[in-house]
């Protein structure tokens, strides 16, 4: 073995023991604390206690003080009006950051119930989105064959194309219906969209009105058909016009169905479907204040007794 590779195992080992020595030193520190800190503890038992209870009873003060409320509205936009919907609540929440009492008032949406937030997101339904039509399953096949598919649906360009939305309404108090129904007026005002609802809406109730004339026309033929003046029965085939009829019938029944589902929902730019109101808001440090009220004022008096020993 030669003196090169002698001195370098010999400081291997030293650089080892100066590690080991380094981890035992840092032990033994570590380990001092544990006593230190009880001694402190004794010492200062009736301060910490003092400050604990002191941050209980402000903390749940002002747990009450500043209760929040969620209110949501689920809405669904009609005739592609899903940007509309965005820029319209993005605006109203402008309005409301800015603290606008006159456009609030002049919207109707009562100042005093100290809303402070709008937000709008869109409810995530992949499976329905999907089965909208063949061109909606492709979109997603294409934007998802080089990507995660779960980050696809969750992007913005995709999933607003879903058909329901959350509207969430902050406020510093509870709210009645009324502010809600304010808010939902106010997104529904457009002097584009309004003449264009109508205009859907009539078409729609004509549909009704035609679909249901051929479906008498059909019932006769099929009613005639059905009881021929020698009481023979009628086969039908599937190649027969008469089932052609019967399966157009059906298409026609369907297609009312949903026409009049929607009906109602045709009298918005963008209807709502369901209201729930304040629902007490906990994120973020909301409604925990009386656990952090205490340990900042312990953290607090722990860091002014270190500087004052330091000094």
């Amino acid at each position: 073995m030669d003196n090169n590779s002698t001195h370098s195992t010999s400081n291997n080992e030293i650089d080892l023991l100066k590690v080991s020595n380094s981890l035992k030193n840092g032990l033994i520190k570590s380990l001092r604390i544990i006593p230190l800190t009880i001694d402190f503890i004794k010492k200062n038992i009736f301060i910490i206690v003092g400050l604990l209870i002191i941050g209980v009873v402000a903390g749940f003060y002002y747990n009450k003080k500043e209760k929040a409320y969620n209110s949501n509205i689920i809405v669904t936009p009609n005739f592609e009006t899903v940007d509309y919907l965005y820029e319209k609540v993005a605006l109203l929440n402008s309005h409301i950051q800015q603290n606008d009492q006159e456009f609030l008032q002049e919207n109707k949406i009562d100042p005093s119930y100290k809303i402070y937030k709008v937000e709008v997101k869109p409810i995530s339904d992949l499976y329905r989105f999907l089965n909208q039509g063949d061109k909606y399953f492709e979109i997603f096949n294409t934007l998802s064959e080089n990507n995660d598919a779960k980050k696809v649906a969750e992007d913005f360009s995709t999933s607003k194309n879903f058909p329901k939305h959350l509207i969430t309404v902050s406020a510093k108090g509870k709210i009645d219906q009324k502010v809600l129904d304010a808010i939902i007026k106010y997104i529904n005002t457009s002097d584009y969209y309004q003449p264009v609802r109508a205009q859907v809406l009539e078409n729609t109730k004509a549909k009704v009105i035609i679909n249901d004339s051929i479906i008498k026309q059909i019932d006769g033929i099929l009613n005639n058909a059905g009881s021929a003046k020698n009481n023979t029965s009628v086969y039908i085939n599937e190649q027969s016009q008469l089932n052609d009829l019967i399966n157009q019938k059906n298409r026609l029944v369907e297609d009312n169905h949903y026409f009049k589902i929607s009906i109602p929902n045709l009298k918005y730019i963008i209807a709502p479907l369901d209201f729930s109101k304040n629902i007490e808001d906990y994120s973020g440090f909301k409604g925990k204040y009386h656990l952090i009220f205490p340990l900042i004022l312990i953290g607090l008096f722990i860091v002014i007794s270190l500087i004052r020993k330091i000094k």
